[in-house]
């Protein structure tokens, strides 16, 4: 967790009004969780247009807004470590 707050001071020092940790399960990986973090200037990365995810050329197998929509999500340690 320490790095993940470095991490988003770092950011949001850099002009990164918006920040959001993205943690998901890496089995291949000996600890097991990993993390992703997105960040954007001048937008809310985490608002999320499901009305314009759902039109697509092709049927996915995996994704759908709803999968997209909870990734945002965060286990409660992130949000209280994260102050997100």
């Amino acid at each position: 967790m320490e790095l993940l707050q470095d991490i988003h001071r770092g950011m949001r020092a850099a002009g990164f009004g918006s920040i959001q940790a993205l943690p998901f399960p890496q089995c291949t990986y000996p600890s097991g969780w990993w993390s992703a973090t997105m960040a954007g200037k001048g937008i809310v990365v985490t608002q999320f247009d499901a009305a314009g995810a759902r039109p697509c050329r092709f049927q996915p197998r995996y994704y759908n807004a709803e999968l997209h929509q909870g990734i945002l999500a965060l286990p409660a340690f992130m949000h209280q470590a994260l102050g997100a």
